[in-house]
């Protein structure tokens, strides 16, 4: 319609909704979010995916010492969780327990959500015994059992 000056584009100006882009939805986003996730992978599997850990690692210590065949497997990580974090601290437990699941994402083994709450219970248990005087595997055993793991 000319006499009106609908549908004509004038210079310097936009129709009504041209570009209007919602807030952190561009690709510069998207992107820097798909290598935000990329890094956090890529850091947690690279310690979890060497055949051995350096000999002074706490966690491979921890897990060395460890006698957990023939248990089931989330009372595995549950178990194993909570004496990284007891021994090592619950970032180094937060480390393993996702480094395991993002292996398994990755490489040969089977990755489940189920794992990460087992690991979580692990932590928190080892967390309310640090409180205790006396924090030993029976009583973290007892702990993840109470957790149902």
């Amino acid at each position: 319609c000319p006499p009106c000056g609908a549908g004509v584009f004038r210079p310097g100006t936009r129709p009504s909704g041209y570009g209007v882009r919602r807030a952190g939805t561009g690709p510069v986003t998207v992107i820097k979010g798909r290598l935000l996730v990329g890094l956090l992978a890529l850091v947690t599997t690279a310690c979890a995916t060497l055949p051995r850990a350096p000999a002074g690692s706490c966690m491979q210590r921890t897990m060395d010492s460890l006698d957990l065949a023939g248990l089931p497997g989330k009372r595995q990580h549950c178990l194993a969780s909570g004496t990284i974090a007891l021994r090592c601290g619950s970032a180094s437990a937060w480390m393993a327990g996702y480094g395991k699941e993002m292996a398994d994402l990755f490489g040969p083994g089977r990755f489940q959500r189920q794992d990460l709450r087992a690991n979580a219970a692990g932590r928190e248990c080892a967390a309310s015994l640090v409180d205790e005087a006396r924090a030993d595997g029976e009583r973290l055993a007892a702990c993840c059992a109470a957790r149902g793991y």
